[in-house]
């Protein structure tokens, strides 16, 4: 199947990208939508301001600009984005029950024969498509962020997805100038994330000895920065979909720390250093740490 037009759903941090790798690459005609208009504005505002960051380095010309600029048309009208889309890219924030809503609702406006793709870095291909008529045309078509210099592209096969569907996403994808690899089976995480989080946990844990391999009863451990910001264990609700699967059931959610400082939630101490160098937060107060001054750590109570 030819591509000519696609629709990006979600003008946020990757759907912006998307569509504009889509105009600026592929030379698509591209639908923006999303529910309100400062979601839009937000996101083509991005879109210009990335590629005048691309023009000033040289890389393309004003004239080039303007011209993925004029493929790209922002609307909130659903029915206006996907009516005569070829390939729909669902990229909405990573919540299931949303997402199935959005893919239900644009199977009854989407063309017959048009497939729909979710950025889902996780979610369930096959679960998504259950919300649809059309599962043979659905797929995952996951970016990575900044798609706009991401080259790796997943593209996730469900239950009922055809080859024709993949052939046609994995061609669109190298249009983009992606590299595409292609995920047969559809399990949490598919192949970058099933790899990652595992390997980030284990760094947490060997970070966190006094944790033990029980997480559950030391919820919550968070510190926060002179700003305010929060870091914190985040149960794993969207990789650990099933108890037989051996993805942990909660992942720590790594956040840079400021040049201030990670603090202790309430009480104004800095947090260990290690921690912060990491960008995890430290146990609850009730499990004091065990931190040494060999490694370079100070204790925070």
């Amino acid at each position: 199947m030819e591509v000519k037009k696609i629709a990006v759903l979600g003008a946020g941090l990757m759907g912006h990208g998307i569509a504009q790798v889509a105009a600026q690459v592929g030379k698509f005609e591209v639908s923006l939508r999303d529910i309100r208009q400062e979601f839009l504005d937000r996101g083509m505002n991005m879109i210009r301001d990335s590629l005048q960051r691309f023009r000033r380095k040289g890389l393309i010309s004003e004239g080039e600009v303007e011209e993925t600029l004029s493929r790209i048309h922002p609307t909130l009208n659903l029915q206006e984005a996907v009516g005569d889309a070829d390939l729909v890219i669902e990229a909405v924030p990573e919540n299931l029950e949303l997402k199935k809503g959005v893919f239900r609702e644009v199977d009854q406006l989407a063309r017959e024969g048009a497939i729909l793709a979710s950025n889902t870095s996780s979610l369930s291909i096959t679960e998504l498509a259950s919300a649809t008529k059309r599962p043979q045309n659905v797929c995952g078509m996951h970016f990575f962020n900044p798609p706009q210099l991401m080259k790796l592209v997943e593209v996730v096969r469900g239950a009922e997805t055809s080859d024709e569907t993949i052939r046609t996403v994995v061609e669109v994808a190298r249009r983009m100038g992606k590299e595409p690899v292609v995920v047969k089976k559809d399990v949490p995480g598919f192949i970058v994330n099933r790899i990652l989080i595992p390997a980030l946990n284990e760094a947490a844990h060997l970070e966190l000895p006094d944790l033990g391999g029980d997480l559950g009863d030391s919820m919550p451990h968070q510190a926060r920065s002179k700003n305010g910001n929060l870091l914190h264990l985040h149960p794993n609700t969207s990789l650990h979909t099933s108890p037989t699967d051996r993805l942990p059931s909660q992942i720590f959610l790594f956040i840079r720390p400021p040049a201030s400082g990670w603090h202790l939630a309430g009480t104004g101490k800095a947090a260990c250093p290690m921690r912060s160098r990491l960008g995890f937060g430290c146990p609850s107060p009730a499990r004091k740490p065990a931190h040494t001054p060999e490694r370079g750590c100070s204790t925070p109570d």
